[in-house]
């Protein structure tokens, strides 16, 4: 598992509020990257993929919502330390 070198200062691409104009809102229930596949729901995003060989707190320390709520469980499980 990927745990060493978890980014400490970095611009989270996944965020809580918006630097843009925006078009429309609400209009987003899942996102995919590189790294985690997370879907929005209206309480909380939820983490529901990882790319092979990161872990849960890989994915959090580069988004901003916090804490990402894990759902379902994969290969090498995301609550893994």
């Amino acid at each position: 598992m990927r745990t060493a070198g978890i980014p400490t200062a970095i611009t989270p691409k996944i965020v809580n509020v918006v630097s843009c104009p925006v078009t429309a809102m609400h209009c987003v229930a899942r996102i995919f990257t590189d790294l985690p596949e997370i879907d929005i729901t209206p309480d909380e995003p939820v983490l529901r993929e990882v790319a092979p060989g990161y872990i849960a707190a890989v994915i959090q320390a580069v988004t901003e919502p916090r804490p990402l709520s894990c759902q379902r469980h994969w290969q090498g499980s995301p609550h893994e330390a």
